[in-house]
């Protein structure tokens, strides 16, 4: 106990002389999330400006169905990306091995880890079927007119 005390008198902890994000580190990182929110903003606005466009030439629900496959494999490759992390690559291999419906499971698994790209993931698998439906069984093509 006395080599304790003897130890805290001897460092104190204190803030003193640290950098806690004060300086040039903090402008660099501050720069890089406001350029990162600006590519996002930029690609959104082309996507709904660019919408009209696209529905002119392909049915509205193949866009569901292919906007649904990109969800389900970018929230799918980052819950088995986290389950590799987590030292449990028999989850992640599964993941891969039964498209991405294993990372449902292993998402609510890890809890509040990867809740939301597993939320997401849950959805777009929803939407993916629903869509798929929709455009199989009502004989539309990707092309409008190609029924």
């Amino acid at each position: 106990m006395a080599q304790a005390e003897k130890d805290i008198d001897d460092m104190p902890v204190t803030g003193e002389g640290q950098d806690f994000g004060d300086g040039a580190d903090s402008m660099v990182i501050a720069g890089v999330a406001g350029l990162i929110l600006l590519l996002l903003l930029g690609v959104g606005v082309a996507i709904v400006m660019s919408m009209e466009q696209i529905a002119q030439f392909t049915n509205s629900g193949f866009i569901s169905f292919l906007a649904s496959i990109c969800m389900i494999i970018g929230c799918g490759s980052w819950i088995t990306i986290v389950a590799f992390r987590a030292k449990k690559p028999t989850h992640g291999l599964i993941s891969v091995c039964t498209g991405f419906l294993w990372a449902i499971v292993f998402g609510f698994m890890m809890g509040k880890d990867v809740i939301i790209p597993t939320v997401i993931l849950l959805f777009s698998f929803i939407v993916f079927f629903a869509s798929g439906t929709y455009v199989y069984y009502n004989g539309t093509g990707p092309l409008v007119g190609d029924g």
